[in-house]
């Protein structure tokens, strides 16, 4: 069966299949609703090292069982979910978000609402940019 998934940078699409976000913060609104693959983008943008490297993401990810954000699933399909909602990131309230310092809620952006995250068993996907379409085996789901 054909799945919508999305890419993530690292440690997001881990922070989700940890179960330690619900709500993903985009540039643009999202009117899909309904199953979605969550993905580890392939590559580590220079840019996000800093924050990789930082001693509370080296922390938290060592909780879990990642020694190094190198230790990642880089490339791969991590979890999944139920997309249910996208709204306006200004309009979510500090119980909506948990604590959430990851997501940019800031004037502007959107806040993509994921229930019922699953952490899978990590495969391998080609990422894209937005949306896009990925073929996965039905017992995914049950």
């Amino acid at each position: 069966m054909k799945i919508k998934a999305i890419s993530l940078w690292q440690p997001h699409a881990t922070l989700f299949s940890l179960r330690l976000r619900h709500i993903e913060t985009r540039g643009q609104y999202f009117s899909y609703r309904g199953p979605i693959l969550i993905c580890a983008a392939k590559e580590c943008r220079e840019a996000k090292r800093w924050y990789l490297e930082s001693s509370y993401t080296h922390y938290l990810l060592g909780r879990y069982g990642f020694p190094h954000w190198r230790s990642l699933p880089y490339g791969q399909a991590v979890a999944v979910a139920n997309m249910t909602g996208c709204r306006k990131a200004e309009t979510f309230t500090p119980d909506e978000t948990g604590g959430d310092i990851w997501g940019d809620f800031s004037h502007g952006r959107y806040g993509l609402i994921w229930e019922n995250i699953r952490p899978i068993d990590p495969f391998p996907v080609k990422g894209k940019q937005g949306l896009f379409d990925v073929e996965v085996p039905d017992s995914l789901f049950k």
